[in-house]
Parts: structure tokens; C-alpha cells; sequence
């Protein structure tokens, strides 16, 4: 099984989610390649495997902040999604379903929740 940067990568086409330009694994300073929380870690605590990530500039990590998500995030992350290998999102799926039960902090319990209901909608996707 690829590896989920690696698989991100794949996925994004090698382009930061958030600004759309080209990533580069070999760039230093602001255009480094990082793994943004969608749901931010600064307000949900550590979600583990379930700590949904995407690609983007560094820059653009620090410019979104501790933002939640936008309904546009959303649509750009079920883009990504559709193309990640099927065994990594099944995985991913039952580590978000524990945390959604088991997590101390409401506002993780609250985005594993939905990232576990998101993906069992995209696997039963045709």
C-alpha cells in the first residue's frame, strides 16, 4: 500500500489543494510541500490516522490558519478522495469511526464523525 503522502500526491496531481499551483517535494521555504489539517489540529487536538490531511505550500497552510473548513474545502476534498486507493480509504474509514466513539475533544469526535460518514459515502460510490 503507497504511503499517504505519497498517495496524496497521486491523487492531487502534485498540486497544493488549496491555491491549485504546482507542488514541489524538493522546494524549501514557502513553497514546501506540507500535510494541511482540513479540520484543524489547533482546535480538534491529534485525531491520529484520521487527522485528514491534503497537500499544500507551506505558505498556503500557514495563510488558511486554524480555519475550518469551507463547503469549496469540502468539494476539493471529496475530489482527492475519489482517487485514493481504496485499501488506504477503507483503513482510513475504520481509524475515523474509533475516533468519532472514543476521542475526548467534541469538536474531533465531531470531524472524525463526518470524515468516517464521507468516506463510507465514497466507497459505496460506483
Amino acid at each position: 500500500m503507497p504511503t499517504l503522502s505519497a498517495a496524496l500526491w497521486e491523487a492531487q496531481g502534485g498540486v497544493c489543494w488549496w491555491c491549485g499551483q504546482p507542488l514541489s517535494p524538493f522546494a524549501g521555504g514557502k513553497l514546501a510541500a506540507t500535510r494541511d489539517h482540513v479540520f484543524p489540529k489547533s482546535r480538534t487536538g491529534p485525531l491520529g490516522d484520521v487527522g485528514v490531511t491534503l497537500l499544500a505550500h507551506r505558505a498556503c497552510n500557514a495563510k488558511r490558519a486554524a480555519s475550518w473548513p469551507t463547503d469549496d474545502d469540502i468539494r476539493t476534498l471529496v475530489r482527492v478522495w475519489r482517487r485514493m486507493p481504496p485499501e488506504l480509504m477503507h483503513n482510513w474509514r475504520r481509524s475515523a469511526l474509533g475516533q468519532a466513539c472514543h476521542h475526548p475533544n467534541p469538536h474531533a469526535r465531531a470531524a472524525a464523525a463526518f470524515t468516517a460518514l464521507l468516506l463510507q459515502l465514497l466507497e459505496r460510490r460506483p
